[in-house]
């Protein structure tokens, strides 16, 4: 499982602020579409813990070999945890979702 402190206000300094929400990988989709509803409202300088699965969608692990690729299917492919709408954000803003912050 991977981990990432979303940052959703680009000018946050100082120490790690406090977490408010997390994400599990449990709310996943795979593609970007306006059609896939929020999973989360906030207001823009939200902190959110995310947890998502890598590529596969948790079909392969540290201990897959060589032989476990034959079974991957490409259906789930490319796991994607959210959506998240931000309050007021717009594209090319700070605040907005692709020009945050990630750790």
């Amino acid at each position: 499982m991977i981990l990432c402190i979303l940052y959703l206000m680009s000018d946050l300094i100082g120490g790690d602020p406090p977490i408010t929400y997390r994400l599990s990988s449990e709310q996943t989709h795979n593609k970007f579409s306006r059609d896939i509803k929020p999973v989360l409202h906030v207001p823009s300088g939200t902190v959110i813990e995310v947890f998502t699965e890598e590529a596969t969608d948790a079909q392969l692990n540290a201990d897959s070999t060589t032989a476990d690729m034959e079974d991957v299917k490409f259906a789930p492919i490319h796991p994607l945890t959210g959506p998240v709408y931000v309050e007021g954000a717009e594209p090319e803003e700070p605040g907005h979702p692709l020009s945050g912050r990630a750790r």
